[in-house]
């Protein structure tokens, strides 16, 4: 999602027999997300990192137990 396709997860991608050639090959939907909306995203994958109370900035901190 962060890079603006959304696509939906599934668990079997393809089949193939021993010769390879391939009995099943998955096409999953794929819709794009619109840029302001990908934009608040990855805004918010970013802050946890950058912003001083977001969580994975708060791991690097002295104070956490562990290294």
């Amino acid at each position: 999602m962060a890079s603006g396709i959304l696509a939906e997860p599934h668990v079997i991608d393809r089949v193939a027999d021993i010769a390879g050639s391939v009995l099943y090959e998955a096409a999953p939907p794929v819709r794009e997300i619109r840029s302001a909306e990908l934009s608040l995203i990855q805004e918010g994958l970013r802050g946890v990192v950058r912003l001083p109370d977001g969580t994975a900035h708060s791991l690097d901190g002295r104070d956490f137990p562990i290294q």
